[in-house]
Order: C-alpha cells, then sequence, then structure tokens
C-alpha cells in the first residue's frame, strides 16, 4: 500500500528502508548501496544464454527529518539515473571515481541488495532440525534462505509462539 500510495516499486521501498536501517546503524546520512542490474538493454542480447549482470552503485541520502514521501521520490529518481547508465561497467565506474582502496573493503559501497520477484513457500522449520544428538551443518557461501512462518524452532525442537 505505501509504495501504491507514492507511486513507487516494492523494490524503491525496500531500498528506502534499507538506506534507513543503514543510516541508522552507521550514523551517516549518506549511504551507498549496489544492486544488480541484468544489463540486456540490447534487443540483441534478448535471446542469448550467459550472464550479462551488472553492479550499479545507489547513492541515498537519509537525513534525520527526510520524510518517507521525499526519500521514495529522491531513491526513485536515483534508481531510474543508476539504470540509465547500467551499460557502463561496475569496474570503469570505480576507475572514473577513484575511490580510496583498501583490502577491508570492496571499492564504492559495501552492502548490497538483491531482489527476487518469485512465489515462495513457508518452511517448516520445526521439521528441518536435525535429530536429537545430531550438529545442524553450516550452509555454504553465498546461500540465502528466505523463512516465513509462525515461529521459530525452540530447543525442544516445536516453534517458538510469534
Amino acid at each position: 500500500a505505501l509504495s501504491q500510495r507514492h507511486g513507487v516499486t516494492l523494490f524503491t521501498t525496500m531500498l528506502a528502508a534499507w538506506a534507513i536501517v543503514l543510516q541508522r546503524l552507521s550514523a551517516q546520512q549518506d549511504v551507498v548501496i549496489g544492486i544488480p542490474a541484468a544489463n540486456r538493454l540490447q534487443a540483441e542480447l534478448a535471446p542469448l544464454v550467459g550472464l550479462f549482470i551488472n553492479t550499479l552503485a545507489v547513492r541515498v541520502g537519509v537525513e534525520a527529518d527526510t520524510s518517507i514521501e521525499a526519500l521514495l521520490k529522491q531513491v526513485k529518481q536515483r534508481l531510474l539515473g543508476a539504470q540509465a547508465n547500467q551499460q557502463f561497467p561496475f569496474e570503469q565506474v570505480v576507475e572514473a571515481v577513484n575511490p580510496p582502496r583498501s583490502l577491508a573493503h570492496t571499492p564504492i559501497f559495501q552492502v548490497m541488495l538483491s531482489w527476487i520477484e518469485a512465489e515462495w513457500s513457508d518452511i517448516d522449520l520445526a521439521k528441518t532440525a536435525p535429530p536429537p544428538g545430531r550438529r545442524p551443518r553450516a550452509a555454504g557461501r553465498g546461500r540465502s534462505w528466505r523463512v516465513r512462518g509462525s515461529g521459530f524452532p525452540t530447543a525442544g525442537g516445536n516453534p517458538a509462539p510469534p
């Protein structure tokens, strides 16, 4: 409803919300978030199989007195600007900006938001718990899970109350 009321997509709203979270955690009024882009603007690329993804950097200014309406409008404009320039490889953007380099983090941004529009089914965590006496296996790097449900399993294996 919030997205529709302000004429933006759900992705724009989520990016604005993520910017607010990052601003609160970092105490920075200016945050830069990376987003992936399909980068298939040319019609001749549509039938090809392959990975054409590019990374876009979106700068969002979040100040204490910024209204949600103003923030959503700003994020929408920044996203449109970033998407209009998605044909430029991220490496060329880094070379042009020439930010200070560090082995501790990536240049330009340290956080990404990846949005996948898909239908998901619920996962019953109580049924996925390992048998008693066995430790759960750790997921590999780069994996992500979307969990939706009424609660998480407790030590006894039953879902916790919401």
